[in-house]
């Protein structure tokens, strides 16, 4: 039961759900060749998306209900579907690529909380690659690099107010981020 700030009354549990489904196919030829892919669909349950808050470096909040105006539940939903190739081109070296494209829907018009009139969405979609190096025995070297594009009208916090919008320039959220990573994992 939760107190539902806008009436002061008492409510009813309402739960949020994630379904996900995945495949992986290995493939026939390469050393260790792989395709797999996944989709997501959530009500209530954004962090099974993999909507963090991270967005180009800010650490915003992560939002998967607000109370509407009247007092009700509205849930966030969001869904997303990705695929991913792994191509083993030698026994110690290999190649992968995988993308992703997710969506989220704050399932409230934006005009009920903070007069934005327009809807308070967004999408996000990434593509990334890496090389992976195994000179020896328990030694990985990994260097990749990614590409993400996003495209947020608003983003709301827990009580409904928009902590930073794109459409009225209240904050110049960023587009897109390029990031390269190095990773070297030694295991005993």
């Amino acid at each position: 039961m939760a107190i539902n700030p806008v009436t002061g009354t008492q409510d009813g549990s309402e739960f949020g759900y994630a379904v996900s489904a995945s495949a992986n196919v290995d493939l026939p030829f390469g050393y260790t060749s792989n395709f797999g892919f996944v989709g997501t669909y959530s009500r209530g349950a954004t962090g099974y998306i993999g909507f963090d808050g991270a967005i180009g470096g800010l650490n915003l909040p992560q939002v998967d209900y607000i109370y509407d105006t009247a007092g009700g539940i509205e849930f966030t939903t969001a869904w997303m579907v990705g695929a991913g190739f792994e191509f083993g081109l030698t026994p110690d070296l290999d190649l992968e690529v995988d993308g992703f494209y997710a969506s989220i829907d704050h399932g409230f018009d934006a005009a009920q909380v903070a007069g934005l009139g327009t809807d308070v969405d967004g999408t996000q979609w990434s593509v990334r690659g890496s090389v992976a190096w195994r000179p020896v025995n328990g030694l990985e070297i990994r260097g990749g690099v990614s590409y993400q594009q996003f495209d947020y009208d608003a983003i709301i916090d827990s009580n409904g107010n928009a902590v930073a919008t794109n459409t009225l320039g209240a904050l110049d959220l960023p587009d897109d981020e390029l990031a390269g990573r190095l990773r070297i994992t030694r295991s005993f």
